[in-house]
Formats: structure tokens, sequence, C-alpha cells
């Protein structure tokens, strides 16, 4: 403080000198809104005191590690790879194709086991028909007519059927045409 001494005239302007009878209203915070941030503020945190609130908590996998686990795996099984093969289809009871264009196919015959992997796509039967029908089985064969009989009921909204010949219609529409241009007075 530098020593200067405000009189009681002066006190106003004296910017060191606040007075005991003003007190500023302490910050009120409506008790709904409080509650309400407060519980948000719980519902966010995840870790500890120290740790940064995050709203879901993110798991990191590599699917490196899973892959090599996977091949490891298949190693002590003994599987072989398979060359040449160029697609695979995996038919489901729903109607749907899980489809691999060029995998890496292993297999091993004495665990019976098999492993595809690559790229999957999966698409409706009706998608791949053409060159599909080859693959499917008598149940296949089924399942795809019973397909087509539902696509069949439902193929209300087609292009109606022509009922008029349209060529007349246009032959009239020339002849129309004509009258109009000769009943032209030309002057």
């Amino acid at each position: 403080k530098s020593g200067l001494h405000c009189s009681s005239k002066f006190r106003s302007l004296c910017p060191t000198f606040v007075r005991k009878t003003e007190k500023q209203p302490p910050a009120t915070m409506n008790a709904e809104k409080l509650k309400k941030l407060q519980a948000q503020a719980a519902e966010v945190r995840i870790g500890g005191k120290g740790m940064p609130r995050r709203k879901k908590k993110i798991v990191h996998t590599n699917s490196a590690v899973d892959d090599k686990k996977l091949q490891l795996s298949l190693k002590k099984l003994g599987v072989n790879t398979i060359p040449g093969i160029e697609e695979v289809n995996m038919i489901k009871n729903d109607g749907t194709v899980i489809h691999f264009n060029n995998p890496k196919t292993q297999a091993s015959l004495a665990t019976n086991t098999f492993a595809i992997t690559g790229h999957s796509e999966t698409k409706q039967i009706t998608e791949m028909l053409p060159s599909i029908i080859s693959q499917l089985g008598p149940e296949g064969l089924s399942q795809l007519k019973k397909l087509a009989s539902a696509a069949v009921a439902e193929d209300d909204d087609d292009v109606p059927e022509l009922t008029e010949n349209f060529e007349e219609a246009s032959k009239k529409e020339v002849e129309n045409i004509t009258q109009k241009v000769q009943e032209i007075p030309v002057s």
C-alpha cells in the first residue's frame, strides 16, 4: 500500500477502498441446472480424476495382430494354400451371398479346415444371377424359384400394354396440321 489514506469524503474515488457494507451477491445458480451439469460431468468421465473427459471409451484394435494370430493357428493345423481360385460364393439361407473375388484360399483335409481370406462383399442372389446358377444346388434353385414368384407378384407397376395404334394417331395429327396450313390465306 502506498501509504496514502483516503478520507471519508473521497472514498468513492479511492481504488483501494472497499466498503464493508457493499457485499457482492454470491454467484447463485439454478439448482436444476447445477444438478444437470453435474450429472453430465459424471457421465462423460471415464477414468479417474486426472484423466481427460471423453464421451466414449475408444478401444484401439490392431487387425494386423489378429491376422498374425489367425495365420499362426492355421500354420499349427498344417494348412496348404490352394492356388488358382478366382472367386468364392457363400450362399446363405436368407438369399444373400458372401462373394470373395480372388481370395487367398487355404485348406487342410486332415483337420477338415478351410480358410478363405480377402475382401468380401455381401450381395443379393438376384444381383449375381447369370453367373451363380451353375453353383446353386437343388435347394438353391427352389429358393430362386420362390424369389422369382415373389418378384412377379410385386411387379404390378409395369408399363401398361399398348391398346392404340400410334402410327394411325400420328397420321391423323399430320393430316390436321396440313389442313390448318391449307386454310391459311395466301396473300
